[in-house]
């Protein structure tokens, strides 16, 4: 085993992990997307289509029947988000450097991060985006200033949490879930706040993060 991380917990009800597996080919390495049962410790692994590519970033369905990822190309490192259905997988997001999704509480809209040309004079820069979760329809851009990744829903669906660079330090942001009321959470000089390990919690709607 080279690297396991990532772990992710099903919904209550259901006894399933999904984690990111670093595994070896001939004379490379690359990321899988693994299944584990905690009460079985049996896994499996979504189908692998070449072998130049990473699958990486999973999460859950608020049902716990079905997951999203990312695919990043080991050759040009490009990235594509992908979920499972009940016949295999479906490219929801198949643009360049799309990474980092996540469902949204209600299960209709995925959230997540993107290389976004800037338009207007603003610069290039990775941005939050939110699409439909079936398709991968509609989908929209929801910040332009600085830039912008890891976002993550509150429990009621209402915010999205991300963490932000200006070009000197990394804070975490909340907004709407339409992108407005962006605020600033955290500030301190010479600190780089992001969101690497956090949740909301669901009582005192507290974060946690590194």
């Amino acid at each position: 085993v080279l690297e396991q991380r990532r772990g992710r917990w099903a919904p209550i009800g259901f006894p399933w992990i999904i984690y990111q597996d670093r595994v070896q080919t001939g004379g490379t390495s690359h990321y899988d997307v693994r299944q584990v049962n905690a009460l079985a410790v049996s896994d499996t692994g979504i189908p692998r289509r070449t072998g130049t590519i990473n699958s990486e970033h999973p999460a859950w369905s608020p049902n716990g029947l079905d997951y999203v990822w990312s695919e990043s190309n080991i050759v040009n490192s490009s990235h594509a988000i992908y979920r499972t259905v009940p016949n295999g997988l479906i490219a929801l997001r198949n643009v360049r450097d799309a990474n980092s999704p996540t469902w949204s509480p209600d299960a209709l809209r995925i959230v997540f991060d993107e290389f976004t040309l800037g338009t207007g004079g603003l610069p290039n820069a990775t941005q939050i985006w939110v699409m439909n979760a079936t398709d991968g329809g509609n989908p929209v851009q929801l910040t332009t200033t600085g830039s912008n990744f890891a976002p993550y829903w509150s429990p009621d669906g209402t915010k999205i949490v991300f963490t932000r660079y200006d070009g000197s330090q990394y804070d975490l942001w909340v907004m709407d879930a339409n992108g407005g009321n962006q605020v600033n959470l955290t500030n301190t000089p010479g600190s780089h706040e992001t969101s690497a390990s956090w949740r909301w919690n669901l009582q005192t709607r507290h974060l946690c993060f590194g």
